[in-house]
């Protein structure tokens, strides 16, 4: 069996296991707020999925320092990570930032309720994509934001979620089909009434890409950030 496969069967297991469980004995560490798995469980789905405990580690700080409710969460990878001026570019609106540089989809869901449910926001803004084409195929990334934009619904049924699309790295151009599909579906998931879709893939792929990104060509320079500042600050 492949490596994509062996992982995607991991994965739909683990969706099982969620599904069928209730709750686990151990109530500490809350799976999408369905479920939840003993750190055992926890840690060898850890090693399985190729995730590192750092990542647990994190989203475990994240609401050890902050349970503040309300407010804008910016979540999701490295875009976000990075963007250590997202309080001042928002304020005075109450934002705060919550992104795992690395990051990819099936981590959001498993950690679903440490990034976000946990502080009930009023907003939550997910940057997502740019590292699934390394870990799943573009259908699997599609069944993950099905189930995470549904969980959404039914866990913050008040909660606006703005969905940004992947934008186009140009040192990633050999994965711009799978960002183009997992783009369109993010497309299709916002309603205009809860879920929001903004799009920077086309403002940045028709205007000179490179213009804006760092010199690696893959994070964004303050240039691209004033992009998304632009397209945000209306739904916002």
């Amino acid at each position: 069996m492949s490596h994509l496969k062996q992982l995607k069967k991991t994965v739909s297991l683990l969706f099982l296991f969620i599904l069928l469980s209730g709750c686990s004995k151990d109530s500490e560490y809350k799976i999408n707020g369905i479920s939840n798995l003993n750190l055992d469980t926890y840690n060898q789905l850890l090693k399985e999925l190729g995730v590192d405990v750092q990542y647990y580690n994190t989203v475990q700080h994240f609401i050890e320092t902050d349970n503040r409710k309300g407010g804008i969460i910016f979540t999701g990878s490295s875009t976000i990570t990075i963007w250590k001026s997202i309080e001042n570019d928002f304020a005075p609106l109450f934002a705060r930032n919550r992104g795992i540089g690395g990051s990819n989809l099936a981590q959001i869901l498993i950690h679903g309720e440490q990034l976000i449910y946990f502080n009930e926001p009023e907003t939550v803004v997910l940057y997502i994509g740019d590292n699934d084409a390394y870990y799943y195929d573009s259908e699997t990334f599609c069944t993950y934001m099905q189930a995470f934009t549904d969980n959404f619904k039914y866990r913050q049924p008040n909660t606006k979620l703005i969905l940004l699309s992947v934008k186009p790295s140009p040192s990633r151009s050999e994965s711009f089909n799978y960002y183009k599909t997992i783009n369109k579906f993010i497309k299709e998931k916002a309603d205009n009434k809860q879920i929001f879709f903004v799009d920077i893939w086309s403002d940045m792929y028709e205007k000179n890409a490179e213009q804006y990104f760092q010199s690696d060509m893959l994070h964004l320079n303050r240039k691209g950030y004033e992009l998304l500042i632009k397209k945000l600050k209306p739904l916002l």
